[in-house]
C-alpha cells in the first residue's frame, strides 16, 4: 500500500519530468501545496524561472520534524 507522501512525490515527479509549460507547472504545484495545506509565499512560486528548484518539505504537527522531503530542479 502506498502512502501518502509516496503518491505526493509520485505526482511531483511526473509533473515536474513533463513537458508542460512553466506556467502549467507553477499551476500544478500550486494545487498540491494548497491540498497539503502548505504554507507558503505565493510570490516564490509565481516567479519560478527554468533554473529554480522546487523544494516540498511536509513537518509533523507535533513535533516539528520533517517526515517527507523532496527537492528537484523546475
Amino acid at each position: 500500500m502506498r502512502t501518502i507522501s509516496e503518491d505526493y512525490h509520485s505526482n511531483l515527479q511526473t509533473v515536474l519530468n513533463s513537458s508542460l509549460s512553466l506556467s502549467k507547472k507553477i499551476s500544478v504545484l500550486n494545487g498540491i501545496a494548497e491540498q497539503l495545506e502548505i504554507l507558503c509565499d505565493k510570490k516564490q512560486i509565481t516567479n519560478l524561472t527554468e533554473n529554480d528548484r522546487i523544494t516540498l518539505q511536509i513537518v509533523h504537527r507535533e513535533t516539528k520534524k520533517a517526515v517527507y522531503h523532496l527537492s528537484k530542479n523546475v
